[in-house]
């Protein structure tokens, strides 16, 4: 009968018929609900019986199982407080058994214990921990009662999950490896599809809190994944192409600041731990950057984005610091205003995390490309970076893009004083020359007036800091000139600050 009449609803046009069977659905499904409580009841008092021979009388799961079964919310003057009844709700929760009761009609009385409180009550508040405890006790007793995984199931059906309060969402988010464990296959697609619609959706409920409440929600969906990534999920296995396709969806709504920094520190901690566990040859796949010079606003910011995060991972030894190396052009290279400032901090502390062989390259690398970029001062920022945060002036030293260029004369021969360098200074200081020749002069000739802005390609938006990079660049030759070849430190000599 039911299947007949949803086919008729599902053929009609006219809404009011779709609405009457609803309605018919809904009174059938009631009768079935009776009829089956009818049958319960006639053999209760056997099950009881049983169910005493298990449970000795004086025994505290079954007298509070017996005292949440009998409890009536409807009697006058007589209000359990809520309280009470979330404490005994968590008791039963780490019980290794329970009684054979109905257990769905109990947790789903309980979920509505609000209508039955006065809304003057002082702990009005309280029915939401209640409902996130019967939550809980679901949670961990689902798996030997049937109920309660239907309990579950409506729970975390789209339309039903959207009216949750948060704090329930946030809970089935973090559990969601213990769903998957209970659900089907194909409960658990859906699942999976219903939770990125309800995050990446224009039209999602979720759009209705405030920045920090979904950055709370994203945080547990982050937790949630991990743990199916920990204990259930494999990239071989056929649930990996649904969780790829929420984590995909999460990154995209992972916020940096203007200044380039995580804006909520709590939900990108949970990325970073979650892409910890994340297989290797799909994460850097998907964390692949381009040349940024072709992209535009919003893919500039995806890109710094995924820089930032591979270099969390190299921070936490997940993935090898080589693997920056082989973005290091593009990170080197492109101008470091807005959010590119913080993805030099970040990469030149995982630089600074790796050995000194990485550090070393990193250098070298790029006091070279500072002689041939379009933006040097970027380069120089990194340096900046790298040798502050490796000598011994450190805890004195301010990080921001003007300080870590002017304490530039002081860090890098700090830096080159370590034992690490006794092969390889000379090297450095060379480099360092022929940035500096290259930088004077572009400084030099756009003091004179002579309008080359341009000049050895150097973008016209360096221009500003040209005779400060200059004047900067000359004092640490000067600071580091014991390693300069003869002929060079001549030159040097001859050179005055512009």
């Amino acid at each position: 009968m039911i299947q007949e009449i949803s086919l008729l609803a599902k053929d009609a046009e006219d809404n009011q018929i779709q609405n009457y069977a609803a309605w018919a659905i809904s009174f059938l499904r009631s009768r079935w609900l009776l009829k089956n409580q009818s049958l319960h009841d006639d053999d209760s008092s056997q099950r009881i019986s049983i169910d005493s021979t298990s449970f000795s009388p004086e025994s505290l799961v079954w007298n509070l199982s017996l005292w949440l079964r009998d409890l009536n919310f409807e009697k006058p003057g007589d209000v359990v407080p809520v309280n009470t009844i979330a404490t005994v709700l968590k008791c039963l929760t780490k019980a290794p058994r329970l009684p054979v009761i109905d257990w769905g009609v109990i947790v789903r009385r309980c979920m509505k214990v609000e209508a039955h409180i006065p809304h003057t009550s002082s702990n009005h508040q309280d029915p939401k921990l209640l409902r996130e405890e019967c939550l809980y006790f679901s949670l961990a007793h689902t798996d030997h009662i049937s109920p309660l995984l239907q309990f579950l199931d409506d729970l975390t059906d789209l339309p039903r999950f959207r009216r949750l309060e948060m704090n329930m969402q946030s809970v089935l988010l973090q559990y969601l490896s213990h769903l998957m464990k209970l659900f089907s296959d194909s409960r658990s697609k859906k699942l999976y599809d219903d939770l990125t619609v309800y995050f990446y959706s224009l039209s999602s409920s979720y759009l209705d809190y405030s920045s920090e409440q979904r950055s709370m929600l994203r945080m547990s969906f982050w937790k949630g994944i991990c743990k199916c990534l920990v204990e259930l999920i494999s990239e071989e296995s056929d649930s990996f192409s649904h969780v790829k396709k929420c984590i995909e969806c999460l990154l995209t709504l992972l916020n940096l600041c203007n200044d380039g920094q995580p804006e909520f520190m709590d939900e990108w901690s949970a990325a970073i731990k979650c892409l910890m566990v994340a297989p290797k040859s799909w994460l850097d796949d998907m964390l692949q950057v381009h040349n940024t010079a072709s992209l535009g606003e919003g893919e500039h910011v995806d890109a710094a984005k995924k820089i930032i995060i591979r270099a969390r991972l190299c921070s936490t030894g997940c993935v090898s610091a080589l693997e920056l190396g082989n973005i290091k052009t593009t990170i080197l290279s492109t101008p470091a205003d807005g959010v590119w400032w913080n993805v030099l901090v970040e990469v030149a502390t995982a630089v600074y995390s790796a050995d000194n062989g990485i550090k070393k390259q990193w250098l070298l690398d790029a006091l070279d490309t500072g002689c041939v970029t379009a933006h040097p001062s970027t380069a120089l920022r990194f340096v900046g970076l790298l040798c502050g945060s490796c000598c011994i002036y450190m805890p004195l030293l301010i990080v921001n893009p003007t300080n870590v260029l002017s304490d530039f004369p002081v860090t890098l021969p700090s830096f080159l004083s370590s034992s690490i360098w006794d092969d390889l200074r000379n090297s450095v200081a060379d480099k360092l020359w022929l940035l500096t020749i290259r930088i004077y002069t572009w400084a030099e000739q756009l003091t004179r007036g002579e309008g080359l802005s341009c000049y050895d390609h150097i973008h016209e938006s360096e221009a500003d800091n040209a005779t400060f990079l200059a004047n900067m660049l000359r004092s640490t030759c000067i600071a580091v000139e014991d390693h300069l070849a003869a002929d060079k430190q001549l030159k040097l000599a001859n050179l005055e600050a512009l």
